[in-house]
């Protein structure tokens, strides 16, 4: 992917109804995470996910939550974290558990 993934990029606005769930699956495909992996991390279901896709994220709650889990995602990816070159030999597996030690890490850290 040649454009830079920022946070403006994909979370642009706080309305849920400006909310783009289009540019978190292209956040997915850019971190190289298949469905199944994103809705573990997003802790949601396939038909979930899918619904989002179409109608955008109803829930206030559902919202802020996934806003958060991007935000940290992107920061990842900001941060030339992800994917490294091991991401791109790892299997899907693997990488989920790579990327969720990440986020783990970067959870623990403090706020600038």
């Amino acid at each position: 992917m040649t454009d830079t993934i920022t946070e403006a990029t994909v979370l642009p606005a706080t309305d849920p109804k400006a909310f783009d769930f289009a540019k978190v699956d292209a956040l997915r495909k850019h971190m190289l995470l298949t469905v199944e992996s994103m809705v573990i991390l997003l802790g949601t279901t396939r038909v979930s996910y899918y619904n989002w896709l179409k109608a955008g994220i109803k829930r206030k709650k559902t919202l802020e939550h996934v806003r958060k889990m991007v935000r940290s995602m992107v920061t990842l990816v900001s941060n030339d974290q992800w994917p490294n070159p091991a991401v791109y030999v790892a299997n899907q597996p693997e990488r989920l558990k790579m990327l969720q030690d990440l986020l783990i890490e970067l959870d623990k850290e403090p706020a600038n």
